[in-house]
């Protein structure tokens, strides 16, 4: 504001030295001086907006930047003829998938089991489901503002609602077990169990 007025401080005091004793000209450099500063401050709105609107822009480019889904390719971390299926034994063939049933994968760390998962949900998309959700939005009993319970009795709730699901062939858990105690994990093994008499039930134990 102050490198906007200067100019005119500037150029109204060398007129008002040149003519001071024209008093024509001091009215009418008096009678424009309030819309001169008026223009001094819709200049400086101006700047003013324009900078807001860089800063908007930042703003902007950065939630982009994180609601853009990043590609990646599962496939560069999965060790595919090292993941192997715990009932049978044998290699993991994801091409060839039973309709119903118990498939545990088991392999050493880092092989790409949980990244196996996550090519499977991928690939049968509203087919599949996979536990641990990113987010809660997907099951009901979320909507229940007074709800509290476990890890263990939240899983219960969600394999609960999946059960109810007829769209749904296939339930992925990743982990499942991490962090539950004995008696929760054998409530949710048989509910799984049960589970598995319509539905593939695909897991990985911690």
């Amino acid at each position: 504001m102050i490198i906007l007025m200067l100019p005119v401080f500037v150029v109204t005091a060398f007129i008002f030295n040149k003519n001071w004793q024209d008093a024509a000209t001091m009215a009418v450099l008096i009678a424009t001086l309030p819309r001169q500063i008026q223009l001094l401050q819709m200049c400086y709105a101006l700047i003013g907006y324009h900078t807001s609107i860089g800063v908007i822009k930042t703003m902007l480019d950065g939630i982009l930047e994180v609601l853009q889904p990043t590609t990646v390719d599962l496939d560069t971390y999965i060790q595919a003829n090292e993941i192997r299926v715990k009932q049978t034994g044998e290699i993991f063939d994801s091409t060839q998938l039973p309709k119903q049933g118990r498939v545990t994968l088991i392999g050493n760390n880092g092989v790409g089991k949980s990244c196996m998962l996550l090519k499977l949900k991928e690939d049968y998309q509203e087919q599949a489901y996979y536990l641990p959700a990113k987010h809660n939005l997907y099951f009901n009993y979320k909507s229940d503002k007074a709800h509290k319970g476990s890890t263990g009795q939240q899983l219960i709730k969600q394999i609960q609602e999946i059960r109810e699901d007829d769209q749904s062939r296939i339930v992925m858990l990743d982990e499942w077990d991490a962090h539950l105690d004995r008696e929760n994990t054998q409530i949710i093994d048989q509910y799984l169990d049960e589970l598995a008499q319509t539905r593939l039930v695909m897991d990985v134990r911690h």
